[in-house]
């Protein structure tokens, strides 16, 4: 497996070269089910996904959406075929989480629980799973904010197959419409992934945003790019 420092260096490059200021509630691309904060207001974010091997030759559809249940206690689905991280990557997966807010206290630290239910019949059951992970939220000054997490996900194959995963990012505030986003997530599993992205969210009117990411992954497994774009409503 070879690391690709190129791809790398120019996503770091273009997150740093951005004048940043306090960072805003802005929902992360990779870690979308399992972000150690909770929303203010219900939301909803609709993608088209383009993705591949050597070139985004594959377009999918992706449905984020997250209900508050209370001030540390959130709600949220992926739906559809695409996703920028592991989950949903099957034909019309739904992935159910929960995330509980335990320490809010300078920082934010959360825990939490998942489950992918393969909805189609063109998907095998075998790719139905579940998982746990705790994440964290950390102001590093008012003009950073990074994010970490990791889990575990059990997929119910013919035998129980268990994957390790952990990402990290940061949410850095360019101005007061302008957030860009910069993720890494490591799946350890057969086939290695390291998806790396930036991406930026973009307050086209109050309650509305428009949204864009590009990732690459830095092993050489599976697919290499991933480009996705839509709009984010909250209520």
């Amino acid at each position: 497996m070879k690391l690709k420092p190129a791809l790398y260096m120019v996503l770091i490059s273009i997150a740093l070269s951005v004048p940043i200021m306090p960072q805003s509630d802005v929902h992360l691309f990779q870690g979308f089910l399992k972000e150690a904060s909770v929303s203010s207001a219900p939301f909803v974010s609709g993608y088209l996904i383009n993705h591949g091997k050597g070139l985004l030759n594959t377009c999918d559809y992706n449905l984020h959406t997250g209900y508050p249940l209370s001030k540390s206690l959130e709600a949220r689905i992926s739906f559809g075929p695409g996703g920028l991280g592991k989950y949903s990557t099957f034909k019309t997966d739904a992935a159910l989480s929960g995330i509980y807010n335990v320490v809010n206290s300078g920082y934010l630290v959360s825990a939490g629980a998942f489950v992918t239910l393969p909805l189609s019949a063109n998907v095998e059951p075998t790719n139905e799973g579940y998982g746990i992970f705790g994440s964290l939220k950390k102001p590093l000054t008012e003009k950073i904010s990074l994010t970490a997490d990791a889990g575990i996900d059990v997929r119910n194959q013919s035998a129980i197959f268990k994957a390790l995963f952990a990402s990290a990012g940061a949410v850095i505030k360019a101005n007061e419409k302008l957030a860009v986003i910069a993720e890494g997530q490591f799946w350890a599993e057969d086939a290695n992934t390291l998806m790396i992205s930036s991406g930026a969210d973009y307050k086209l009117l109050p309650g509305i945003s428009l949204r864009g990411v590009l990732g690459f992954n830095l092993l050489d497994t599976g697919e290499d790019l991933r480009a996705l774009f839509g709009a984010s409503y909250s209520f």
